[in-house]
């Protein structure tokens, strides 16, 4: 089972160990970044070019964390 390809503030918040109010503020300030009007939610690539960590790394983090095709905390 592969991923979907956006990020919402639940996966953020997983991904950087913060919370969901600090994901949805780092979520606003990419979409700021990169321009996007019009979607709520960020893709692997924006994340990983905005906190310049390797798509691949982002991506292996976020498979490894899927457990029943949800993502999880450790």
């Amino acid at each position: 089972m592969g991923y979907r390809m956006f990020l919402n503030s639940n996966d953020v918040a997983i991904l950087m160990g913060v919370c969901n109010k600090t994901a949805k503020r780092y979520i606003q300030d990419i979409r700021q970044e990169y321009h996007i009007v019009n979607r709520k939610q960020i893709t692997i690539r924006e994340y990983s070019e905005y906190f310049k960590v390797p798509y691949d790394d982002v991506l292996r983090a976020l498979l490894s964390r899927v457990v029943n095709g949800k993502l999880v905390k450790w």
